[in-house]
């Protein structure tokens, strides 16, 4: 008989492993669809456990928590992060029935801590507010959202002392080196170091040879987060060329600006670009190495890499790559733009090759 393991998600609906549905993060569905797949390798049938809206079309797998009744038919739990963002004041329809489903959990759950802006917190800690709570008991009628229960602050403290206990045994899955980095605030007891971006790429990418007409000298994608990024964008990207920013907009950075772009045009973008930026968060730097990293070097553009991102140059093994793509400034990958050479992508797909040779992840 075959283990069974779900995915979940608490404050928010975990992410459709439907990784062409163009409504859904890109980044959010090839962590589901790959989570899913090292599962399967590991022996593990695999569900998905959500809210499930009926305007959206999920694959057969993908179950509505209130169809599911015992949480300890499941061998294994692994966790997706999501905020506690209430929109309007009040909370998703995912997130109660999903406490509740997941409360009495036996085993040890294991939270995927791929972003250091989404620790893995008492997810009952919101209801400790009881001013949030008073508010809440007016409002849930109104809201349609189940099962909560009216003037039961004793209640739901029962509940997050029964999460401060779940925190305590919570296994960490981590793809970097140093989780105390990434989570320094955080309660964080056991660690399973799995890079599982390595995992995702190695098995998302086809690496091929081709040769694309360029549009772009310098391109760089992302979210917008924290200053951080955003200094180290305003200092790595030049000033003078045609550059463009994808889904990530700044008034301090004069360049072209398009939207989020779906998995497959973003690439064909990159391919058009003679440069891309790796850069990072400072809980990345020398610590996690990120998608864009695969995805870049994978691509017909040159990565240009922050010195903060690998200070040490571990990640570039060949001497001609190691000497040009480490980057200190915005006139280093200036230099790079002019320097690129079909040869050298070649090269660089030939580092690639290298990060994705025998490596297999066990959860």
């Amino acid at each position: 008989m075959k283990k069974k393991a779900a995915i979940v998600s608490i404050f928010l609906p975990v992410r459709s492993p439907q990784i062409h549905d163009k409504n859904s993060s890109a980044s959010g569905q090839l962590e589901s669809y790959y989570t899913e797949k090292i599962l399967n390798d590991n022996g593990y049938e695999v569900d998905f456990i959500g809210y499930k809206s009926t305007r959206k079309k999920l694959d057969d797998n993908y179950l509505h928590v209130f169809d599911c009744d015992d949480v300890n038919v499941y061998d294994r739990i692994l966790i997706q992060g999501s905020s506690p963002v209430f929109f309007g004041g009040g909370p998703n329809p995912n997130f109660f029935p999903m406490l509740e489903f997941l409360t009495p959990y036996e085993g040890k759950f294991y939270f995927m801590a791929s972003d250091p802006l989404i620790p893995f917190i008492n997810p009952a800690k919101p209801l400790l507010d009881l001013k949030r709570l008073k508010r809440w008991d007016n409002k849930i009628d109104e809201w349609k959202i189940r099962p909560y229960r009216k003037n039961s602050p004793e209640y739901y403290k029962d509940i997050y002392d029964k999460w401060e206990s779940h925190i305590e045994k919570c296994v960490h899955v981590f793809p970097g080196k140093d989780i105390q980095k990434f989570y320094p605030n955080s309660k964080v007891n056991e660690v399973m170091y799995a890079d599982w971006f390595n995992y995702i790429w190695k098995h998302e990418i086809e690496i091929k040879d081709t040769t694309s007409k360029k549009q772009w000298d310098v391109m760089y994608y992302g979210r917008k987060r924290k200053k951080f990024r955003e200094d180290q964008v305003r200092k790595y990207m030049p000033e003078g060329m045609n550059n463009l920013l994808v889904s990530y907009k700044t008034n301090k950075v004069k360049t072209d600006f398009v939207k989020t772009l779906p998995n497959s045009e973003l690439r064909k973008t990159l391919n058009k670009s003679k440069v891309s930026l790796i850069l990072g968060d400072k809980e990345h730097l020398d610590n996690v190495v990120t998608y864009r990293f695969y995805e870049i070097l994978a691509s017909d553009a040159l990565a240009a890499i922050s010195i903060e991102y690998d200070p040490k140059r571990e990640l570039i093994q060949n001497p001609i790559l190691k000497k040009l793509l480490y980057v200190r400034n915005k006139y280093d990958v200036e230099k790079l733009v002019n320097k690129y050479d079909k040869s050298l992508i070649d090269l660089q797909k030939e580092e690639l090759k290298r990060h994705f040779k025998d490596k297999k992840i066990i959860l």
